[in-house]
């Protein structure tokens, strides 16, 4: 991935569908150490605890999740959809 560094004033956001993500984690806090804030888009936000995330969006699992994850009939967001 190249991207210009993250700095005072930016925004670093990723995406963490299941969960937790080591490479995740150490890009986030990469991010804040360098004074940025971070957002994370996760479909199971219990997973997140650890993660040094500022803003935690939770978008509803809709379907292909792991057993026992129960689905959302309220979101219309199918798996590879854009947002």
């Amino acid at each position: 991935m190249v991207t210009p560094p993250v700095g005072a004033g930016d925004v670093f956001s990723a995406s963490a569908g299941p969960g937790h993500f080591p490479t995740i984690e150490t890009l986030l806090k990469v991010a804040r150490e360098a004074g940025g804030r971070t957002v994370v888009v996760i479909a199971q936000p219990a997973r997140a605890a650890q993660m040094p995330v500022d803003v935690l969006i939770h978008l509803p699992p809709t379907s292909r999740g792991p057993r026992g994850l129960e689905v959302s009939e309220q979101s219309h967001l199918r798996n590879g959809s854009p947002l």
